[in-house]
């Protein structure tokens, strides 16, 4: 177990009723991209830090500044994070002009020493690679789908 990250692409009428209703994507029929434990990786390659990157469009994959509240008492609050059609057209034009070989450079480019990144055993080890370039490409075709189809973008980071 740890924490894994799920990208669903949501049409507008849906995610309105979602809103509405305070529900989470998996309560409704959705494309979903499941990429486990590889978001945070995926997110040091595309920015070359850990966390979010203020003003950087690409940072907004993983921690989209938008969100509604699906859950909240007095001790704790439980959000939806999402990125509406035009930030979703946003980021689109900015992964495409990433290419899957051009990722792949980006990955020897980086320097994973002693960096916070979880999982903490992420090493860039051939078959650790391909999972990590597969889920790159994945987020590229979601990203794109929504895109073209004027849709909400849903990304849970969570256990």
């Amino acid at each position: 177990m740890g924490i894994v990250a799920t990208f669903s692409r949501i049409q507008p009428d849906q995610f309105e009723q979602m809103k509405a209703e305070k529900k989470y994507p998996r309560e409704f029929e959705t494309e979903s991209l499941y990429i486990d434990k590889s978001w945070d990786v995926i997110s040091f390659i595309l920015l070359g830090k850990v966390g979010p990157k203020a003003g950087e469009v690409l940072s907004e994959i993983m921690n989209p500044e938008e969100n509604f509240v699906i859950y909240q008492d007095e001790y704790m609050t439980e959000s939806l994070p999402y990125s509406s059609p035009e930030k979703v057209k946003e980021i689109n034009e900015a992964l495409q002009l990433i290419t899957e070989s051009g990722f792949r450079e980006l990955i020897n480019k980086r320097d994973f020493s002693n960096q916070p990144i979880y999982p903490e055993i992420w090493d860039p080890i051939d078959d650790q690679v391909e999972y990590i370039v597969s889920n790159f490409m994945g987020i590229k075709a979601i990203f794109e789908k929504a895109a073209k189809n004027n849709d909400y973008v849903a990304t849970i980071i969570g256990y």
